[in-house]
């Protein structure tokens, strides 16, 4: 039967095109998660797109360094971690018209790894396997 929707095999199977409408769908979340106010200021950063491959469905995940001030009684304090805006069930069915509708969930928050913020981009790539307690067997950077 032709038509049915199947798993991607790899990351590069995805049409890359759906990249740009899920950078901008991940910064308004990242934005509206963390809005900037008079004593926080964020500016988000795209870093990359990764498709993860999990036993029982398949995820992508756009990264995000957030660069954060935040105003003290006693000066301002500058910050840099990773965020992570991942869009979960990832299969053939997914286009431009699906991505706020259907079966796919999606969830916006900050890149941790064994219980710590993401600060470094070369921890990226260990983190995103662990990523919200799902143990992914592949990780591939497609963005």
């Amino acid at each position: 039967m032709s038509g049915l929707p199947y798993r991607f095999q790899k990351g590069t199977e995805i049409d890359k095109s759906l990249i740009p409408e899920l950078k901008s769908k991940a910064l308004v979340k990242l934005t509206n998660a963390y809005p900037n106010n008079q004593e926080d200021t964020y500016n988000f950063t795209y870093n990359g797109t990764y498709f993860l491959k999990h036993k029982d469905f398949d995820s992508l995940v756009l990264i995000y360094k957030g660069d954060h001030k935040e105003k003290e009684d006693d000066g301002i304090e500058y910050s840099s971690k990773y965020y992570y805006y991942q869009v979960v069930g990832i299969n053939s069915t997914f286009n431009k018209d699906v991505i706020d509708h259907g079966e796919f969930s999606v969830s916006v928050d900050e890149l941790e790894y064994e219980g710590h913020d993401v600060t470094q981009e070369t921890n990226i790539k260990e983190a995103l396997p662990h990523l919200e307690s799902y143990y992914a067997s592949e990780v591939t950077k497609i963005d």
